[in-house]
């Protein structure tokens, strides 16, 4: 499914996903910890939107969470 949302053209990615809009994305296949992830996630006004989150590893020994890894 990743594979075929990838190859997606622009105006069907925000159709599939009835966005308002979206930023083009280019394909990535490998991402490793503190990259930016497009996400698509519900904002406040309850309307889907595409969001650029950091994605990070915190591991299940970490006593403090603002020492792990960014």
């Amino acid at each position: 499914m990743w594979t075929l949302l990838l190859a997606t053209p622009h105006e069907r990615f925000i159709a599939r996903f009835r966005l308002q809009r979206a930023a083009e994305l280019v394909p990535r296949y490998n991402i490793a910890p503190s990259e930016s992830v497009a996400a698509i996630r519900e904002n406040v006004n309850q309307e889907r939107e595409l969001a650029l989150l950091r994605w990070g590893l915190v591991l299940s020994t970490t006593k403090d969470t603002k020492m792990a890894i960014p």
